[in-house]
C-alpha cells in the first residue's frame, strides 16, 4: 500500500506559472502522440507503397499510442491543471488498466517486428514459407492483445492488487495488498513481459546487422574480384536495411524511454514506497513514460524514406487545401465589392439641397 498525499499537497502548493509549465509539456506530449499516430496510419492509407503486410506493425504500434493519448494522457492533464483526480474509483481502475495494457502491447509489438525482420533478412526462406502472410500477422497481433491482457489483469483477476491513483507519476498505479505479493508479480513481470522480449529483440537486430555486414563483404570482394558483377537484389536489400534502421531507432527511443521509468518502479515496490522519491523525479518519470508513445513518428519521418515521402505529401496537400481556401475567399470577395457598388448611387449636391428643404417644411 502507498499513500501518495504528500505529493498531492506538493501539487496543490504549485506556482501558477508550476502549474501552467507543467500542464504545456504534459498537453505538449499528448497532442504530439496524438496527431503524429494519426498521420502515421494515414500515411499507410494513402500509399499503395506503405500499405504491406510487415508495416502492420507499425499501424498497430500506432494505434496503441493513439489509444494511449486518447484514453489515458487526458485524465493526467487534468490533474496537473487541478492537483485533484476527481472522476471516481472506475476512472482509476480505467485509466491504470489501460496504462499498464498498451504499455506492455507496445513492447510485445516491438519484439514481433523484430522477429518478422530478423527473418526476413536472416532467414528469407522460413520468412517466406510462415511469416509473409497476412494471417500469420494478424495472428501473431491478437496474440500480442491476450498477452498484454493477461499481464494486466491478472493482478486484478487474483485479488492481490488494485490501481490507485499516484500522486507524484500523476497516474494510476499498481497497489499491492502486500510486499510478498508486490516481489513476486514485479518479478514474473520484469522477467516474462520486459527482459526476455527486449533480450529477443537486440538479439534479433543483432544478427540481422550482422548479416548484412557479412553481406556487404562478401558483395565487394565479389565486385572487386568480378568488375561485371551488378549483385542483383542490392537495392531490395538497401531498402530493407533502412527500413530495419528505423525500426531498431524505435526499440531505442522506446528502451531509453522505459528504462528510467523501470528503475523508479523498481525501487518504489522493493523500498515498498518508503523513500518518497522527490517529486521532480516523478516528473520525469511520466514524460518519459507517456512521451514514449511521441517519438516514434519522428524517428519514421527521419529514417524511413518512404514514410518521409509521404508526410511531406501530406503536409503539402495541407498548406495547398489552406492556401487555395483564402484566395477563393479572396477572389470572392473581389467580385462581390463591385456588384455592391452597382447598388449604391453617390448622393450629388441637388439631392443634398433637395432633402434640406424637405426636412424645412
Amino acid at each position: 500500500m502507498f499513500n501518495t498525499e504528500i505529493y498531492k499537497k506538493q501539487m496543490a502548493a504549485r506556482s501558477p506559472a508550476l502549474v501552467a509549465l507543467e500542464t504545456i509539456v504534459m498537453v505538449t506530449i499528448t497532442v504530439t502522440a496524438l496527431l503524429g499516430n494519426l498521420m502515421v496510419c494515414w500515411a499507410v492509407y494513402r500509399s499503395k507503397k506503405l500499405r504491406t503486410v510487415p508495416n502492420l506493425y507499425i499501424i498497430a504500434l500506432a494505434i496503441f499510442d493513439i489509444l494511449m493519448a486518447i484514453l489515458c494522457m487526458p485524465l493526467s492533464v487534468e490533474v496537473f491543471i487541478t492537483a485533484n483526480f476527481a472522476h471516481g474509483e472506475n476512472a482509476v481502475q480505467f485509466q491504470g488498466f489501460f496504462s499498464f495494457f498498451l504499455s506492455l502491447a507496445s513492447l510485445q509489438t516491438m519484439t514481433a517486428m523484430a522477429i518478422n525482420r530478423f527473418y526476413r533478412i536472416v532467414k528469407p526462406v522460413l520468412f517466406r514459407k510462415y511469416l509473409q502472410s497476412l494471417q500469420s500477422t494478424v495472428l501473431s497481433l491478437v496474440m500480442i492483445v491476450v498477452l498484454a491482457t493477461f499481464g494486466a489483469c491478472l493482478p486484478l483477476i487474483f485479488g492481490f492488487a488494485k490501481y490507485t491513483f499516484h500522486y507524484g507519476k500523476v497516474f494510476s498505479y499498481i497497489d499491492y495488498s502486500t510486499p510478498l505479493a508486490a516481489y513476486i508479480y514485479t518479478i514474473f513481470l520484469k522477467i516474462c513481459y520486459i527482459t526476455i522480449p527486449t533480450l529477443i529483440t537486440l538479439f534479433c537486430y543483432y544478427r540481422i546487422f550482422a548479416t548484412v555486414k557479412n553481406h556487404t563483404k562478401e558483395l565487394m570482394a565479389n565486385q572487386r574480384n568480378n568488375s561485371g558483377s551488378t549483385g542483383g537484389g542490392l537495392s531490395m536489400n538497401v531498402e530493407d536495411v533502412n527500413i530495419t534502421k528505423a525500426l531498431f531507432a524505435t526499440v531505442l527511443g522506446f528502451v531509453a524511454c522505459w528504462t528510467p521509468v523501470a528503475v523508479v518502479d523498481m525501487i518504489d515496490t522493493f523500498s515498498n514506497h518508503a523513500l518518497n522519491n522527490p517529486r521532480e523525479v516523478y516528473l520525469f518519470y511520466i514524460y518519459m513514460g507517456y512521451g514514449s508513445s511521441s517519438i516514434n513518428p519522428f524517428i519514421y519521418g527521419i529514417l524511413n524514406r518512404s514514410f518521409k515521402r509521404e508526410f511531406i505529401k501530406i503536409f503539402r496537400l495541407h498548406f495547398s487545401k489552406r492556401f487555395s481556401n483564402e484566395t477563393e475567399l479572396s477572389n470572392s470577395a473581389n467580385k462581390v465589392a463591385p456588384m455592391l457598388l452597382l447598388f449604391v448611387r453617390p448622393a450629388n449636391a441637388n439631392d443634398f439641397v433637395r432633402n434640406n428643404s424637405d426636412a424645412n417644411k
